[in-house]
């Protein structure tokens, strides 16, 4: 429904989320939507392999992309399928390009 789409970054919700300007709001820590939204790019120095926050809405509700932690690669090369590694999840993603976000100053941007 509307109502649930207006809290939570799924697939179901993609049109929805699409519609809706961005939120200031922020989360506990000071940053803002910390899983769902578009996928993330992240610097990890440890596990260069695994840049990128792939909880989003191109996966379902019931995904188990939906925990902190769970990461997937991107190679900053472009936004296609051919550019990333989502390990052994599959996006339901029916249109390219995918969308990327960078955190700057505790705020997301595409």
């Amino acid at each position: 429904t509307d109502k649930d789409c207006a809290t939570i970054y799924a697939k179901e919700c993609l049109e929805m989320k699409k519609a809706q300007k961005p939120t200031s709001t922020l989360g506990w820590s000071g940053v803002g939507e910390l899983l769902g939204g578009p996928l993330e790019y992240v610097d990890n120095v440890l596990y260069p392999r695994r840049n990128l926050v792939i909880s989003s809405y191109y996966f379902p509700y019931t995904s188990f992309v939906h925990r902190a932690g769970v990461r997937g690669y991107w190679d900053g090369e472009g936004v296609f399928a051919k550019n990333f590694n989502f390990f052994t999840q599959i996006p339901q993603n029916n249109r390219d390009p995918f969308h990327i976000a960078f955190r700057c100053s505790g705020v997301m941007s595409e």
